[in-house]
């Protein structure tokens, strides 16, 4: 027994406005001619809501003109590619967000007014705005408050401040007796004194809000500027560093730098801290130098450890030929012993600590 084949309503409608052509050339080698004929012969009315087959008809018809176009749809997949490129450059922008803020009335209004041929949950998309954002904005833009700083409903925010607890909050931020204690400060005492009772994160908002600038602290004065010679063996720096080998044994490496060439003077290395090596620099130092000491008389600057200002450094400075001045950095001059510290690390922490030596003889 052949079975009934039931046809879709879609294809009736088809065939009675004239409209077969649309319909697949299989479908209509299939279906027989008295039921062509027939549905031909039915009025519209037969079918209840039929009124809407008219615009489903247009529609049908404009997607058949359109999938006939091949023009358009090159045209169409071009302009959708730029606008999905065009939109994934301008949101790289730093601030960006920041105008779709300020311009949420303008947002708010183009979509509600577009709101008849695209949804406005498909309309936010393009500005990448959340639903939720998109609630908040609208209640802002159509529903707003004058009575709230904010120009939120206060029904629909009751936990918002009102307007009288702004107009305090922006009389203490602004109170000279307070412009140089901090926003919580500020916000603690407000709470202590029962003048108004909000928030930490209120107060900081509502702080940016009323664009409120209070002094910032002030900065410390600037450091004082390193000793700078003007030629060589003006300054001396004078220093020693602890160097402890793999088998944990300390040795003191003394260095003598001079100040204008950053260059090592003298250097030698003790088992024990003493002035026996301070005064060993130096003399090495004079002997290398040689006449070269006669025209500039350098000053020597140490810091205050008892290796460079025992009575053996102090005698050995008074039997050379030269008035050799010897100066205690921070002490004697507001300069620091910097230059050669500086250089002690950079011997220890990239030379030394890479090579890692097991116990080198002084």
């Amino acid at each position: 027994m052949q079975n009934r084949i039931c046809y879709d309503t879609a294809v009736k409608h088809l065939y009675r406005k004239g409209l077969e052509a649309a319909l697949p050339q299989g479908i209509q080698t299939q279906i027989p001619r008295s039921n062509i004929l027939r549905w031909r012969c039915e009025v519209n009315e037969k079918y209840f809501g039929s009124e809407l087959n008219d615009i489903c008809s247009e529609k049908l018809e404009l997607l058949q003109s359109f999938a006939k176009h091949k023009a358009a749809q090159r045209t169409f997949r071009a302009y959708l590619r730029l606008f999905l490129t065009f939109q994934q450059i301008v949101f790289q922008v730093a601030g960006v967000s920041e105008r779709l803020r300020k311009a949420k009335s303008d947002i708010v209004n183009a979509v509600l007014k577009a709101s008849n041929t695209l949804r406005p949950g498909k309309s936010i998309r393009i500005f990448r705005i959340s639903r939720s954002t998109w609630q908040d904005w609208l209640v802002r833009v159509k529903h707003p408050c004058p009575e709230s700083f904010e120009f939120l409903c206060l029904k629909r925010r009751p936990n918002q401040a009102t307007t009288g607890e702004v107009v305090r909050i922006k009389a203490l931020l602004t109170d000279p007796d307070l412009m140089q204690w901090p926003v919580c400060s500020v916000a603690w005492y407000a709470l202590r004194e029962g003048i108004v009772s909000l928030s930490l994160s209120t107060w900081y908002k509502y702080n940016r809000l009323l664009v409120i600038r209070r002094p910032l602290p002030c900065k410390r004065d600037r450091q004082i500027e390193g000793l700078r010679a003007t030629q060589p063996n003006e300054y001396w720096h004078l220093d020693v560093t602890v160097f402890k080998t793999q088998i944990g044994v300390k040795h003191y490496i003394h260095i003598l730098m001079d100040n204008f060439s950053r260059k090592i003077l003298a250097w030698t290395v003790a088992d024990k801290l003493s002035a026996q090596g301070s005064v060993e620099v130096l003399k090495k130092a004079w002997m290398a130098l040689g006449e070269q000491l006669k025209e500039v008389i350098p000053s020597l600057i140490v810091d205050g450890g008892s290796e460079n200002n025992a009575q053996l450094v102090e005698s050995t400075l008074a039997e050379h030929p030269l008035p050799i001045r010897k100066l205690i950095a921070q002490g004697d001059i507001l300069q620091s012993n910097s230059m050669v510290e500086a250089f002690n690390k950079t011997l220890k922490y990239r030379y030394l600590y890479r090579k890692h030596p097991a116990n080198p003889t002084p």
